[in-house]
């Protein structure tokens, strides 16, 4: 039968989640997502979709406008792309590291689903919120450590590469990361991204490291070995 997915079925699908549509407001600044792959391990005749566990690394927006219109899209370390509003609750991706391209739509401010067009269309990714604004649904404020465990911060100073785990920040605190990194085993350094770096909407940026890069001069940063 080949892989089809008929748009009433993928209506029915975003029917079933909510019956609320919205504007793409939640792509404004940074914004990620736990993206799941979508299946129908019955066969196509018809298709039964279940959502398969989710990836590891999340998808991370980045709108490069105040309205959302436009901007970047990626897995760190897998691939990266673009984006473009095309519709209503709708965009269009376009990978910038390899040939891939697929449309997404926005059930609501918490769900997505992506699908591709062969033809017909069908399901590929299902994508649920961790965080709107910088404010990470995954992500909690650690608590005060003690100062024989506190790292040194290292002003105006990057350490690019060895990142294992990076995350927006809802406040602009670099002692937040600070803290990840020394209550996390696996981290020996931080860097932090001051807001506005990537734009004049960026949020800050935690990066986590489990080896430790050389410095940088950089006003970008904040940074911090274990």
């Amino acid at each position: 039968m080949g892989l089809k997915f008929k748009l009433a079925g993928l209506l029915l699908v975003a029917m079933a989640l909510t019956t609320t549509a919205v504007a793409i407001d939640q792509l404004k600044g940074i914004t990620l997502w736990d993206v799941a792959e979508m299946a129908s391990p019955g066969g196509w005749s018809p298709p039964v979709w279940e959502i398969r566990d989710y990836h590891s690394v999340p998808w991370r927006f980045e709108s490069t406008d105040a309205n959302a219109k436009t901007g970047s899209v990626e897995a760190q370390g897998i691939w990266a792309g673009t984006w473009k509003e095309v519709g209503p609750n709708t965009i269009y991706c376009k990978m910038t590291s390899g040939n891939d391209d697929w449309y997404l739509t926005f059930v609501n401010k918490k769900f997505f689903i992506a699908y591709l067009t062969l033809g017909d269309e069908y399901l590929y990714r299902f994508g649920h919120l961790r965080g709107v604004g910088g404010q990470s649904a995954a992500i909690t404020p650690s608590p005060a450590i003690p100062s024989s465990n506190a790292i040194s911060m290292a002003q105006n100073t990057d350490r690019p590469g060895m990142n294992y785990k990076n995350y927006a920040l809802s406040n602009a605190d670099p002692q937040i990361c600070a803290n990840d990194c020394a209550n996390d085993p696996s981290c020996k350094a931080f860097t932090y991204v001051k807001p506005g770096v990537r734009g004049s909407n960026s949020v800050p940026e935690c990066w986590l490291k489990n080896g430790v890069p050389s410095p940088v001069p950089g006003e970008c940063c904040v940074s911090g070995v274990k």
